[in-house]
């Protein structure tokens, strides 16, 4: 089956045909290599398969035999494609025979496997655990107040939700993220006094520390320059720019401030991009929305210059810049403008206005129906957002229909709950066009 000769990459086709990737692109544009890429972008992501390029290099061959001199470089790189062939079946017997005499000499002797799987603290140490609780490694942090074993437990591989609905994130993460077939540990550090933190270490499968990434910088927002006390609250691995490995996305809170920092990172460690927003980040998805065969990165919270809660939307090719903001008290002059495809704030309600607190969005859900769900933390009410981020209707809940009822025997409200009244409540939702606020569904910046 084709499926079994796929060739995912450029990397891969340059490494069957036994060259650089500089002499697959020459040969693709002078001599029809037979490549494909996904449908709708040009410069996507290129696959080929096995069976095609070699029936490719024959009738190349076969060409240059009939016109010397067409194509000579074919004839070297299937040469050497030989050689590598021959030189790697060599090796492959050596290593059986190697193998045989060790396992004759270890025979009797129990082999484990050596996955991490599972982990557990223990005053300042992390161990990491093999699938049946057995121990493979151990760091220690140095930190004497290090977070609990059970408050690392309700952070751990995956995103989920607490009593109240509440999105809770992956701290630490054993996922495989360089698709090398053994799984690397993404480990930040979380203290009890949420200072003193900030650290994310990458350890490959026995305990080696691959890489470190340390969460924030000193910045100046209008008048004030902020510490670089940044806390880590959320670690997830996805695949996002059409690689076969997956990116990191680390998003970062300021202790005791506001601002928030969202990083994403290369399967090796390199900052592919950053984000700053003027508010905290409370909770991030994933969806391919303009349908090019790539997720974008989906990130909601509050943006604390306006008091509303916000959502903002990333092609993570292009992750830089900072919130659109107007008031220089939350506009950091070293950072340019955000690359954000959409930026938008939801309304204050009447009801929640009377009450000593911000409206954020606090839980954002990606729909099967290719819909966007985002819950505001006081409020409760529910927007609904299509894939081109067109509202599609507000939505309250028992939480939202209390406080209305709590409002109004207060005297605070002196409306009618009713269709009308939400239907104004999505008129008030606002979109950044890059240069300012406006009511009408835009982007900020284009695909």
């Amino acid at each position: 089956m084709k499926g079994e000769n796929l060739l995912r990459s450029w990397k891969e086709i340059a490494a069957y045909l036994g060259c650089d990737r500089r002499t697959c692109f020459r040969w693709e544009k002078k001599l029809s290599l037979p490549v494909h890429r996904i449908e709708g972008s040009a410069k996507g992501s290129v696959f080929a398969y096995k069976e095609e390029l070699d029936q490719w290099i024959l009738e190349r061959s076969k060409a240059n035999g009939a016109h010397p001199g067409k194509a000579p470089e074919i004839h070297a790189a299937r040469r050497k494609r030989w050689l590598s062939t021959r030189t790697a079946l060599i090796l492959f017997h050596l290593a059986v025979v190697v193998g045989l005499g060790l396992g004759f000499f270890f025979i009797g002797r129990k082999s484990y496997p050596t996955r991490p799987h599972n982990f557990k603290i223990d005053g300042s140490v992390l161990t990491i655990l093999d699938g049946k609780g057995r121990e493979l490694w151990t760091f220690d942090t140095g930190l004497k107040n290090l977070v609990e074993d059970a408050a690392y437990r309700t952070h751990f591989q995956v995103k989920r939700r607490d009593a109240l609905d509440r999105p809770l994130f992956p701290q630490l993460l054993i996922e495989d993220i360089n698709v090398d077939g053994r799984a690397e540990v993404l480990f930040s550090t979380q203290t009890a006094d949420e200072f003193h933190e900030g650290d994310l270490f990458c350890f490959n499968d026995h305990g080696r520390e691959l890489w470190r990434f340390k969460a924030g910088r000193e910045l100046k927002f209008g008048n004030k320059v902020y510490s670089p006390d940044f806390r880590i609250t959320s670690v997830s691995a996805e695949n996002l720019v059409g690689d076969r490995e997956l990116e990191v996305l680390v998003i970062c809170f300021h202790r005791p401030d506001w601002l928030c920092q969202a990083v994403l990172l290369s399967s090796h460690g390199e900052v592919l991009g950053e984000y700053w927003n003027s508010g905290q980040l409370n909770d991030y998805a994933f969806a391919d929305l303009n349908q090019d065969g790539r997720e974008e990165i989906l990130l909601s919270g509050l943006n604390n210059e306006y008091g509303r809660g916000c959502l903002a939307v990333f092609d993570p090719r292009s992750f830089q810049g900072s919130s659109p903001q107007t008031s220089s008290q939350f506009r950091c002059i070293d950072l340019k403008a955000g690359t954000e495809k959409f930026y938008m704030l939801i309304p204050r309600t009447d009801a929640d206005r009377g009450l000593n607190s911000v409206d954020a969005v606090e839980a954002l859900d990606v729909l099967a129906n290719r819909q966007i769900s985002v819950r505001a933390s006081l409020s409760g009410l529910y927007y609904l957002f299509n894939f081109a981020l067109e509202l599609q209707y507000v939505n309250p809940s028992h939480k939202f229909e209390q406080l209305y009822r709590e409002a109004l025997r207060a005297g605070r409200v002196k409306s009618t709950l009713n269709q009308d009244y939400l239907d104004r409540l999505g008129r008030d939702v606002l979109y950044w066009d890059g240069t300012r606020w406006t009511d009408h569904p835009s982007m900020s910046n284009k695909w």
